[in-house]
């Protein structure tokens, strides 16, 4: 069957998006790109648990997504940089060969001109002086090539890019080749059978030769393709020496495409067509350099690893992907264009990346935390019931939207504080290591399930910040102190209160989420305390200081104020100090 009717990629309507790594030390790689080829941090986000279309690979513990490139997303292609907390290194495959770069040979500008060399982009000595201060090995090359190997071992070739005109001026940024990333060269095992796939099933257009292609091969068995229209990175397939089987190892990366048409519709028509092997099926074997034939498998060229999914991200619309594997093994995402292009807008604070909560949680080479037993079984005891536990970035974007009003009317305060404004909901910041936070985590479930008895609506949260590291960022300067406790309306925090003293908490909660009968909570020795200037105990001044202060930021109280009053600081990268308490 020819190409052009394998699918809607096959017209062109696809572009190469980015190459996914995964990395061991995301600041070292960072330093790595940045220095070396002047690329930086696009944009970043934290994920709780591991991917559904494992973009982070086959891990489903915490993780981050890191896109780095030269520019918008949109036009050039990026390196997508995935960190695994726990995983320090991956063993080398020989599933990607090389990533070449644009690395241009003798000065460009002058003096005169007004770019002096040494500030021009590209350039091959820079590059080099670059590596050899971050202590990188130079490979060089008869043909005048060079490789550098990342922190992780993955191969990067400078070319010297005069082929392509991209070397000279910026008209050559429509020519083909333009963008700084020239080639992704991935290894296979018998070139016709990659061919079926990537060339008769995805419908990418094959190069007549490389002659064209800046840091093509002179290896025999190699062929070159491209959408399309796209002006991107070209794909390089080179069989292996023998017929060798590709070894993926542990490092095994991803090519993702964007495509104008659904990657769902994509995906339905190669299954229909027999070219690939729905999910869950073996890939097609490799048999003496041809495909095995008979049947389905004797069609086919590769298989769905993951059917179409939606991948949500706060804040931006949802993204459709389905990944594809060719029979080697290499994984191929196919994303629709719409979505992505909503996704990789700039947005101002995108790129950035919280290097203290980062340490907290072990990342970047840090010492993870260290969960007390104790305080952990502390904390499962009390959730359940009304406390709820909040897992992940997008549980608690949905825990920070309070209730309608009309669930909850709001009640007068004398304290005239914001948390009066409307109903909120409640969301307890703690960590598993803090002995104040277990503490009051069984008094805080009690305080909750009595107030919704009691017919109030907010609902009650709890969040472990090394869980959840959003959390941190809600309050502004961040959060710093744990047990925190904060009341949330629209996705931002109204009211808090930091401590571990049940009199504060106690008064806190009925003043932000106050009981329609207007009575206070009952503490474990008979007291009975409401909200701020309405206390039973008859004790307001400095003590109802908390809450009628509070506004989007930490209260002011301390260790010492109260009996029982204690926190423990999260704020230091590597260490954690605890207050005294106060007998």
């Amino acid at each position: 069957m020819a190409a052009a009717s394998a699918g809607p990629a096959a017209r062109g309507e696809a572009r190469a998006l980015h190459w996914v790594f995964k990395v061991g030390s995301l600041s070292g790689t960072l330093r790595f790109l940045g220095s070396v080829f002047g690329m930086r941090a696009l944009r970043h986000e934290e994920f709780a648990s591991g991917c559904e279309a494992t973009c982070n690979g086959p891990y489903g513990g915490r993780w981050s997504k890191t896109m780095c490139g030269y520019g918008s997303e949109d036009s050039l292609f990026a390196f997508e940089l995935t960190y695994n907390y726990g995983v320090g290194s991956y063993k080398r495959g020989t599933d990607l060969r090389h990533i070449a770069i644009r690395s241009i040979e003798g000065t460009v500008g002058s003096p005169s001109a007004g770019v002096e060399p040494q500030f021009a982009p590209f350039q091959r000595a820079n590059q080099l002086d670059a590596a050899a201060r971050l202590g990188v090995p130079a490979s060089r090359h008869a043909d005048g090539s060079v490789t550098l190997s990342s922190p992780d071992g993955y191969q990067f070739l400078l070319v010297d890019d005069t082929c392509s005109g991209a070397a000279t001026g910026p008209a050559a940024k429509s020519a083909v080749g333009s963008d700084p990333v020239l080639l992704v060269s991935l290894w296979v095992q018998n070139l016709a059978a990659a061919l079926r796939f990537w060339e008769e099933s995805l419908g990418m257009a094959r190069e007549p030769s490389g002659d064209a292609v800046p840091g093509a091969t002179s290896l025999p068995n190699a062929a070159w393709l491209r959408f399309r229209g796209d002006s991107g990175p070209a794909l390089e397939l080179v069989e292996l020496p023998s017929g060798a089987a590709v070894d993926r190892g542990e490092s095994f990366g991803r090519l993702a495409f964007a495509t104008l048409h659904s990657p769902a519709l994509i995906h339905d028509r190669l299954l229909e067509e027999g070219r690939i092997l729905p999910e869950g099926s073996d890939l097609p074997p490799v048999v003496s350099g041809a495909f095995a034939a008979g049947g389905e498998v004797g069609r086919a060229s590769g298989r769905a690893l993951h059917s179409p999914v939606a991948l949500s991200t706060p804040g931006k619309p949802d993204v459709e992907v389905a990944i594809l594997q060719d029979a080697n093994g290499h994984e191929v995402c196919l994303v629709g264009a719409a979505g992505f292009s909503a996704l990789a807008a700039h947005s101002p604070g995108a790129d950035f990346i919280n290097w203290t909560a980062r340490a907290l949680l072990g990342g970047d080479g840090h010492s993870p935390p260290s969960p007390d037993p104790d305080l952990a079984a502390a904390h499962a005891a009390s959730s359940g019931g009304v406390v709820e536990d909040i897992c992940s970035e997008r549980e608690l974007a949905a825990a920070s939207r309070a209730p309608p009003p009309s669930l909850s009317p709001p009640r007068p305060h004398q304290d005239g504080g914001a948390a009066s404004a409307g109903p909120v909901n409640v969301i307890k910041a703690y960590g598993v290591w803090c002995k104040h936070c277990a503490k009051v985590a069984l008094k805080y479930s009690l305080m909750a399930s009595g107030l919704r008895a009691r017919g109030v609506q907010a609902r009650f949260y709890q969040a472990d910040v090394d869980m959840v590291p959003q959390l941190l960022a809600m309050v502004d300067g961040g959060l710093s102190r744990v047990p925190a406790f904060l009341a949330v309306r629209d996705g931002r925090v109204v009211a808090s209160y930091t401590g571990s003293s049940e009199r504060r908490l106690a008064r806190f909660l009925c003043t932000v989420a106050p009981p329609g009968d207007g009575a206070g909570i009952t503490l474990s020795d008979g007291r009975v305390i409401g909200a701020v200037g309405a206390e039973s105990e008859g004790s307001s001044g400095a003590a109802g200081s908390s809450v009628a202060k509070a506004k989007c930021g930490l209260s002011e109280e301390g260790a010492g104020h109260d009996a029982g009053e204690g926190w423990t600081t999260v704020g230091a990268a590597g260490a954690r100090g605890e207050s005294p308490e106060d007998g």
